[in-house]
């Protein structure tokens, strides 16, 4: 071979390399994904944030994130110390998460009582006692004043296990924090500062 076709042979060679190491990392790209699919803990640590925010955000008053975090671990549940601190430093998502999660409860219950929800969700006193009371349901024509109850039941209950269940300074910051109807609640958002 001369040094002519040696060149022109490396230069081929050269124009394929690349190629192959495109195709190389799709290939990495794909398994990479695949494996993020199959690897689930991830979307398990992202709900476990959410579930337990509420405490981390009480037990944060006294213990560092990466207390927090070994605590957790030492009790059968990992969620890094990074998790936590990301958290902790921006909150408002999931005290909205939290609250438009209950908020149908909320108002369900609102209606039922004629007391805003903002008034009951603040006192778990005056929840327990507005309870007690018969609500007001309005039962349309034709449907089952049973199926009516029980949504008031079903709200009730709601209430008592996701929103009451929360240390109290954890609700105080949820409703400090979050608004009904996410972000396009009309009367608490702020004027915008854009022109």
């Amino acid at each position: 071979m001369c040094v002519d076709e040696y060149l022109k042979a490396c230069m081929f060679v050269s124009r394929l390399r690349p190629m192959d190491d495109t195709l190389h990392l799709k290939e990495l790209g794909s398994k990479l994904v695949e494996e993020a699919q199959l690897n689930e803990e991830f979307s398990f640590q992202r709900g476990l944030i959410n579930e337990l925010f509420p405490y981390i955000f009480e037990a944060s008053k006294r213990m560092s994130s990466r207390g927090i975090s070994r605590w957790l671990e030492a009790n059968g549940t990992k969620l890094s110390a990074v998790t936590i601190a990301k958290a902790l430093r921006d909150p408002e998502p999931l005290w909205q998460e939290i609250l438009d999660d209950v908020e149908p409860a909320a108002l369900r219950f609102e209606k039922a009582h004629n007391v805003k929800a903002e008034d009951f969700l603040k006192s778990a006193e005056l929840f327990h006692h507005l309870k007690q009371k018969s609500p007001t349901l309005e039962v349309e024509s034709g449907t089952d004043p049973r199926d009516q109850f029980e949504d008031y039941d079903s709200a009730c209950a709601k209430l008592e296990a996701e929103w009451f269940s929360m240390p109290e300074l954890a609700i105080d910051a949820c409703l400090a924090s979050a608004k009904f109807g996410g972000k396009e609640s009309g009367d608490n958002d702020q004027p915008s500062n854009k022109k």
